[in-house]
């Protein structure tokens, strides 16, 4: 990093993934669901991102009905995903292929039916259709404690963090925080003007 070119407080933020280099505090993920036997077909179809999230690993891992309609806040051509926020929350859908037409972008309305999953850390959907609206308007972001951040509970949220860039490499930048150090990785920022002293961010746990 040359000469002071990144002194000083900035609003950080990028259309990728944060990981977090302090490590992952993994919450027990308790069960907020009704654990009795219900087929998908009986239960009732989950119409926010905030209700997939809530679901147990053993419910999500059910297959239950999802119809999520949010603005895509992060778009993954390599994993075939994007991260769609609405009203309540961030939500991972993955599983978005050739046949349900291109990625959406960063800034689209859609309206996505599919799938729940238990996830590699929280619920996620399968997508199994996939509707384009228009553009939409990015959400308003969280600005995080560090705890918020380290804990996981900001899990595909978009978010915004006041931090010093100390190091830059191809695919992203650590930033030093208040409270730490933190990785940000910028999916499909590259061509990005690190002069610029506000972008938007995605957390990812």
């Amino acid at each position: 990093m040359s000469g002071n070119a990144f002194m000083g407080w900035r609003w950080i933020a990028c259309a990728g993934l944060f990981a977090l280099t302090t490590g992952l505090i993994e919450a027990g993920e308790g069960d907020v669901t009704n654990q009795a036997s219900v087929s998908p077909a009986e239960s009732p179809v989950l119409n926010t991102a905030e209700q997939v999230h809530l679901l147990s690993r053993q419910a999500a891992a059910r297959g239950h009905l999802a119809v999520i309609r949010g603005v895509v806040t992060c778009s993954l051509p390599y994993s075939g995903a994007v991260v769609v926020q609405d009203a309540t929350r961030g939500l991972y859908i993955d599983q978005l292929n050739a046949a349900l037409g291109d990625l959406p972008s960063v800034g689209d309305l859609i309206e996505v039916e599919g799938v729940t999953d238990p996830g590699e850390f929280a619920p996620q959907v399968h997508a199994r259709r996939l509707n384009r609206i228009g553009p939409g308007g990015l959400p308003q972001p969280v600005r995080p404690t560090w705890d918020q951040l380290i804990n996981g509970s900001l899990d595909s949220q978009f978010v915004e963090i006041q931090a010093v860039i100390t190091s830059v490499r191809p695919d992203g930048v650590t930033l030093l925080t208040h409270g730490g150090k933190v990785k940000a990785f910028l999916a499909g920022t590259n061509s990005v003007s690190w002069n610029l002293t506000r972008r938007p961010a995605l957390c990812d746990a």
